[in-house]
């Protein structure tokens, strides 16, 4: 089928740019929407994460029931209990479980965390869906053996693997690498998942950073992003610097879509809240503000989720149709296909170009660039979604064979039947 040589190959009368034609096969939509993830801190009870109900409805509100968290702490006092994991295991919610050592004085013994993440999956089995090696070890380095360094913290993360393959409820498990340390050959006994965290530093759109992530990966796959966000805590000329409510939701929209566009398997946006009040980036990463209130970040992915979302009858087993695809496109601009079980396909449009000037510490919104979209022949546009501002349609179509969209700076998706 040509369904989309016609379709982008036209993509553009506007831009006088060469055509690549090549072979595209379209993701499952479900297979996205159900593995876009949110980090928490439920272990933290000194902050907004104390109040697990609140937790549970801002995971609501998204329509996200997949999490990224610590494994308790119970060496900690204060730390939040088992029964607030399965509590939200109860209501239906999925945890990537990241292993966490016992603190920069004390000698990591493996054991805890896997009698841990063993006893929540004894407790509510399934509730558990990945287990995550260490986080950032370049920074936070693990002791082992009476030794804190790279290599301490990768002999812990495989003798932690071999404790995990050995118990009888968890070796089914699948296990992500350990982030902040060289990137093997081959993962091998470090886990199933290559994993890396994505930041766009400096308010830049998350393309290069996801591409140079990508980069580091050496063809390593499948891999997964663990983290990935905006601190909305403006800022000038400061490396990784926080960015206003509006950018933060363009960003995140485009990083989703970077994310499964580069082949990743899931990604997990960082985070959930506002962890505090405290004038200091590491506090507002959350989609949502310390009071629970949504920011538009949040509803741009709410919105997202409901938009790709398929309910149709074989959504998690059909095979996508390969797409034979002429692209006309211009710079920084990029396309991904999901297929949903009743027939219709959704393009993901998205342009990136600068969204923050950080000499002046102040979003960039970009005007809207006319496209011209010509659907092949038995195509039929059916409708234009901007997940910035509705889950709804923006605008209608009759069937039409050609449309008009005017791409602003971040992901709209155009919907149509074949």
């Amino acid at each position: 089928m040509k369904l989309i040589q016609s379709l982008l190959c036209a993509l553009m009368a506007t831009f006088a740019v060469p055509v690549c034609a090549e072979t595209l096969t379209p993701l499952r939509a479900h297979d996205v929407r159900s593995t876009i993830g949110i980090n928490t801190h439920v272990n933290y009870t000194d902050g907004s994460y104390r109040a697990p109900d609140e937790v549970y409805k801002a995971l609501d509100y998204l329509g996200i029931k997949l999490i990224r968290d610590s494994s308790p702490f119970p060496w900690v006092g204060g730390s939040t209990g088992v029964n607030t994991y399965t509590d939200l295991m109860k209501q239906g919610v999925k945890f990537n479980i990241l292993v966490f050592g016992q603190g920069p004085g004390a000698n990591y013994d493996p054991k805890i965390p896997v009698d841990l993440i063993d006893n929540l999956e004894w407790a509510y089995p399934g509730g558990v869906v990945a287990i995550e090696g260490f986080n950032e070890i370049d920074h936070a380095p693990v002791t082992y053996g009476d030794q804190r360094t790279e290599a301490s913290s990768i002999a812990a993360h495989l003798e932690t693997v071999r404790l995990i393959r050995e118990r009888k409820r968890m070796k089914h498990l699948p296990i992500y690498d350990l982030t902040g340390a060289a990137v093997p050959q081959a993962l091998g006994p470090r886990g199933d998942y290559a994993n890396k965290h994505v930041y766009a530093q400096n308010g830049n759109p998350p393309r290069p950073h996801f591409e140079g992530a990508h980069r580091g990966l050496s063809g390593l796959k499948p891999w997964v992003v663990t983290e990935f966000g905006y601190a909305t805590y403006p800022e000038i000329d400061w490396l990784v610097i926080g960015v206003d409510e509006r950018t933060q939701a363009k960003g995140v929209l485009m990083g989703i879509f970077d994310a499964y566009h580069l082949g990743a398997s899931s990604i997990y946006l960082y985070e959930l809240l506002d962890q505090k009040l405290e004038p200091h980036r590491e506090m507002h990463f959350g989609l949502f503000d310390y009071h629970y209130k949504p920011k538009p970040a949040a509803t741009a992915v709410r919105n997202l989720i409901r938009i790709i979302e398929d309910k149709g009858e074989g959504a998690k087993t059909f095979t996508p149709r390969s797409l034979e695809v002429g692209l006309t496109l211009p710079e920084g601009t990029f396309t991904l296909a999901l297929d949903k079980a009743d027939g219709v396909t959704q393009l993901a449009i998205w342009r990136e170009t600068q969204i923050w000037v950080r000499e002046v510490g102040k979003r960039k919104d970009n005007p809207p660039v006319p496209l011209t979209v010509k659907l092949p022949n038995g195509a039929e546009a059916r409708a234009l979604y901007d997940p910035l501002v509705s889950d709804q349609p923006v605008k209608s179509y009759g069937g039409e064979g050609q449309v008009t969209i005017d791409l602003p700076d971040y992901p709209v998706i155009l919907e149509f039947s074949r």
